[in-house]
């Protein structure tokens, strides 16, 4: 009987461990995708300054390549922010109803979840 109730515990922290790690991810990969959009537009107000101070062509070679460079990690991180948050949606879907997010730090967790389908800047 003892066996059970401890088993049933394990389960339901290890659905709120898993939510957490999910959650996790997806506030990283939400980090990461604003930090590539700021730097690109650091690089192309560093591009737009050479421009207007007339630099050749051998100047603004590697700033140029920087703004391609980040506009493309704009493209991949947004890309695996979506992989994320599909993720912990299915997640959710699958554990949202179970106990142990009802109540304290996994119901936290669970409405920050739910906070970030809301989101529509992904």
């Amino acid at each position: 009987m003892e066996q059970a109730s401890i088993e049933k515990d394990s389960e339901q922290n290890s659905v709120m461990k898993y939510l957490k790690i999910k959650l996790g991810i997806c506030k990283r990969m939400t980090k990461e995708a604003a930090y590539y959009k700021k730097e690109a537009e650091d690089n192309q107000k560093i591009v737009a300054q050479l421009t207007l101070e007339d630099a050749d062509e051998w100047q603004l070679k590697q700033p140029i390549m920087c703004v391609e460079e980040s506009y493309a990690m704009i493209s991949e991180s947004g890309k695996r922010l979506q992989v994320a948050i599909d993720d912990l949606y299915t997640y959710l879907m699958k554990f949202g109803e179970d106990i142990s997010l009802s109540e304290g730090e996994g119901f936290i967790h669970k409405q920050e979840a739910e906070a970030l389908f809301s989101d529509n800047s992904f």
